[in-house]
């Protein structure tokens, strides 16, 4: 039959929530393009939903739609200013893009929102080193594995003390 007022107002207040597992639903079987539906369903009902920008954006950059992207991670940003998430991802496509000074951004506002993030630190890193700022790359590498040791990141500070010609440390690095 016909739904009353509560029932109606239960249903919408749920349904950006269910948008939300759709269109993760649909991202892990692959249907980037039903998954991006969903999340614009989701802000249309929620205009100032920011995880559902973020999610979008992070979609959009899956399919190299950087500029939607970072248009999106704008937005959840504006929603929710301190969004660690949306700011590193943010940062991420603007550094595909090439734009290593807003990367730069965006990756120290990740690591001021939460500094015991250690992918935010790598993050930066990789931005410092595109920047031929060898030194800082290092310092970010030193403090990411710190706070979780990991292979990718002994291989990027690896590279970045070669790039230096601190040949003997480039390679402790490269044997981890």
């Amino acid at each position: 039959g016909k739904m009353g007022f509560v029932e109606n107002t239960f249903f919408f207040l749920r349904m950006p929530t269910a948008l939300g597992k759709r269109g993760i639903a649909f991202y892990e079987k692959g249907e980037i393009k039903k998954a991006i539906e969903c999340f614009t369903l989701a802000i249309q009902v929620v205009p100032d939903w920011a995880y559902a920008y973020a999610y979008r954006g992070f979609l959009y950059g899956e399919q190299d739609a950087h500029d939607n992207a970072i248009s999106d991670y704008a937005k959840a940003i504006e929603y929710q200013e301190d969004y660690d998430y949306a700011h590193i991802k943010r940062g991420e496509s603007y550094f595909t893009k090439g734009d290593f000074e807003n990367a730069l951004k965006d990756c120290n506002e990740a690591v001021r929102i939460d500094s015991d993030n250690p992918r935010y630190f790598f993050a930066r890193g990789n931005v410092l080193l595109n920047l031929e700022n060898f030194e800082d790359a290092i310092s970010n590498y030193d403090q990411s594995i710190a706070i979780a040791p990991d292979a990718d990141v002994h291989d990027h500070r690896g590279r970045a003390n070669w790039l230096l010609g601190n040949l003997e440390l480039a390679m402790n690095d490269f044997d981890k």
